[in-house]
């Protein structure tokens, strides 16, 4: 705590009353003048704290009246089940995958499907404004080829965005992508060869079994917990029977699960991969989205011995829609830019720019700050719908941040059959089918709470719900658990 600012002490203290219950919900906490009192601090102070607990969700500003701690129903379904370790395999999903995903982009339907933020959530006037300015001030080198590594004053503002998840490291160690998904590619060419093994959290992101698929590799699925992430003695397990080149994961926020690596657990694995000669590539695409920021680091952050290939975007914090990612390849960086060289030279120009230009002025962090508290908010109420309509017996996570929710079904509900028949009600869903290489997760859904609560969201979950209910029935499940 010692390494927190003052602000983040006073908050962090208040946010352990109210876990404990020294302050109960719908109960009034200290006012700023009585906290600052108190405490011999300033009354902007104690205002930043209680900025934080509102990011946080733990407390709201009533106006004429103070701050209460926020109130809302309990969540008592229990978090999924961890999976089991098979053989490692060819990838078999991608024609589903495709098929799914065409669905989903049908027009007229309520995309609960893909993990993608709804327009509302993205600062699309900024980013026009600084479109605008970079094509009418900047137009020649804007409309240029711009070569690997990417646009300098890009990759300087991704160096200073890179010390709140922990990792120290120079603009000229950032290589600028095309997005998240070409930055991992890119490390997975560079890392193995067509028949090499990597590992993979288990369910898992099905844009890295498509990546496996086109590449030629073998994926083992290593089992990851809802709350605590991959299983590191599953994964031990896993390569003391097999050599695997490169562990695929994630550290904060996994996708679909939403897990976070505790510390000491990101440093054991860190000691795995030096034992077994590992590579790990890091997605840490949803790590600027965690509720609280600052409590985790990314896994980069303690990669002392170089074991570590990062790779991260905007995709879900500014835009899918600009393309704009970046790797930290530490000593792979110099084959990673000869492979973005002859292949795609690097991202686009006029959008390198703009971004560059909207971190540097245009308030990401605010920007960040109203998006964390609205996705807090959609999953709480999201969290709330599941449990009120879906089947007895429904199990679902409870992430840290981002806007993904993973729901387990009872009994022998098959999801690929409940997309199916939810697509014909306007809705789609992403069926556990597509997350794994298995069978394991055929009765899991993932859905997407990054669109705005409201009266057709509700509506959405709701027939979800009955839909979940008639499949359950349907499979003569008379008894859920």
């Amino acid at each position: 705590m010692t390494n927190l600012l003052l602000y983040q002490r006073i908050a962090q203290q208040l946010a352990e009353d109210i876990r404990k219950g020294v302050y109960q919900p719908g109960e009034r906490v200290p006012s700023v003048r009585k906290m600052s009192a108190q405490l011999n601090v300033s009354h902007a102070t104690v205002l930043q704290a209680y900025a934080n607990l509102e990011d946080q969700g733990l407390i709201r500003a009533r106006p004429q009246s103070g701050y209460y701690v926020h109130q809302t129903p309990a969540l008592t379904a229990p978090t999924p089940d961890i999976a089991r370790v098979e053989r490692p395999g060819l990838v078999t999903r991608s024609s589903i995958i495709q098929q799914v995903l065409d669905e989903s982009r049908r027009e007229g339907v309520f995309a609960l499907g893909t993990a993608v933020p709804h327009v509302d959530y993205l600062p699309v006037r900024a980013l026009h404004q600084q479109l605008a300015k970079v094509t009418r001030f900047h137009s020649p080198r804007a409309f240029s080829y711009m070569f690997s590594p990417g646009y300098e004053p890009l990759r300087r503002q991704i160096a200073i965005r890179m010390r709140d998840a922990g990792v120290v490291v120079d603009p000229s160690e950032v290589v600028i992508t095309h997005g998240c998904v070409d930055a991992l590619q890119m490390a997975l060419r560079v890392l193995t060869r067509p028949g090499d093994l990597i590992a993979a959290e288990s369910p898992t992101y099905y844009g890295l079994l498509q990546l496996a698929d086109l590449l030629g590799l073998k994926v083992i699925e290593i089992p990851s917990d809802p709350t605590a992430g991959i299983s590191l003695e599953a994964l031990q397990l896993a390569a003391n029977q097999w050599s695997i080149k490169v562990v695929l994961m994630t550290s904060r926020l996994s996708n679909p699960l939403g897990g976070v690596v505790p510390e000491e657990r990101q440093k054991q694995l860190l000691r795995l991969a030096a034992e077994f000669n590992m590579q790990i590539v890091e997605d840490d695409i949803h790590g600027e989205l965690m509720f609280e920021p600052g409590r985790y680091k990314a896994l980069k952050a303690y990669d002392r011995q170089g074991h570590v290939v990062y790779c991260s975007s905007f995709s879900k914090t500014l835009s899918p829609g600009v393309r704009i990612g970046w790797m930290l390849a530490g000593r792979h960086q110099e084959e990673i830019q000869r492979l973005q060289t002859f292949s795609t030279h690097s991202a686009c120009s006029v959008t390198q720019m703009a971004i560059a230009s909207y971190l540097e002025n245009a308030g990401y962090d605010r920007h960040l700050r109203h998006v964390r508290q609205e996705y807090r908010k959609n999953l709480t109420a999201c969290q709330l719908a599941v449990q009120q309509h879906f089947p007895a017996g429904t199990q679902m996570t409870r992430p840290l941040g981002g806007f993904i929710l993973w729901v387990s079904l009872p009994g022998r509900v098959n999801t690929q059959e409940l997309h199916v028949r939810a697509l014909e009600q306007g809705i789609s869903i992403a069926p556990g089918l597509i997350f794994s290489n298995t069978e394991q997760f055929n009765h899991c859904i993932r859905l997407n709470c990054g669109v705005p609560w409201n009266r057709e969201a509700e509506r959405a979950l709701m027939t979800l719900g009955v839909l979940a209910t008639q499949l359950c029935e349907d499979t003569g499940n008379g008894t859920w658990y």
